[in-house]
């Protein structure tokens, strides 16, 4: 019989994961077989009630019930521990990891935030050539109305400011309140508010040896890692456009 195509490429992974997925209740191992359905199953998205029945078919006896269940969810957690992820994956982990760099030559064409998806994009000729996980206002939802609401703005903007004694390791200034910013905000009697910044971490954190702020942190700001911000400064002269989307 002619060997499943995925078992001949990763016959190892096969080997390993039959090697730890055991059934907990006879504490026998798994054939491939077994093993093999399991594989097909996750990667096709197949559901749990044909997984049981690929794995009925699969042996040559059947199991109780509750046996086989079993086996089916230790067999599920095996598998996914030894399977690398997806090329797909991995290229999207890779594109937002700050250990990869910007070539020296790279100067800012523009930079899109997302805040709904936490993400920073710089573009360069025109293409995306790095994206950033961010951190944003303490309360996100929503465009930038007054001080103090914890908003990160959106809008159209530019850099307008380059501060390397900040105290967020280094800053870049973004043009928030513009015209439309002020009159908005006069019309609700309320002060804009204003000092937006693309920045590192507090200061204190590398200072204290402190973990690094998690969630949405800021006051109103965009925020990196320090290694990150760094990268943005070589990239990022002033006069950037900097698109803030919802």
């Amino acid at each position: 019989m002619e060997r499943d195509a995925n078992e001949q490429r990763c016959p190892s992974r096969l080997k390993n994961a039959t090697a730890l997925s055991v059934n907990v209740f006879s504490c026998k191992k798994i054939p491939v077989k077994q093993a093999v359905a399991v594989k097909r199953y996750i990667h096709d998205g197949g559901s749990c009630n044909n997984l049981i029945s690929s794995m009925k078919k699969a042996r040559s006896h059947s199991f109780a019930a509750p046996f086989l269940i079993a086996t089916a969810a230790v067999l599920i957690m095996a598998w996914q521990q030894l399977s690398a992820a997806p090329p797909s994956v991995k290229i999207e982990r890779d594109r937002y990891s700050s250990s990869i760099g910007l070539d020296k030559d790279v100067t800012a064409d523009s930079l899109v935030a997302e805040k709904g998806a936490r993400l920073l994009h710089l573009y360069s000729r025109g293409e995306v050539v790095k994206s950033y996980r961010i951190a944003l206002g303490f309360n996100p939802a929503g465009a930038k109305l007054r001080q103090g609401d914890g908003k990160t703005p959106e809008g159209r903007y530019s850099i307008s400011e380059r501060n390397p004694q900040s105290s967020y390791h280094l800053s870049l200034r973004i043009s928030y309140p513009d015209k439309k910013d002020r009159n908005r905000a006069g019309k609700a009697g309320v002060s804009p508010g204003g000092d937006i910044f693309i920045h590192g971490w507090p200061d204190s954190v590398v200072r204290k040896h402190a973990s690094p702020p998690a969630g949405d942190w800021t006051l109103g700001c965009i925020a990196v890692t320090n290694d990150e911000i760094e990268e943005l400064w070589k990239a990022v002269p002033v006069g950037t456009p900097v698109i803030i989307y919802p």
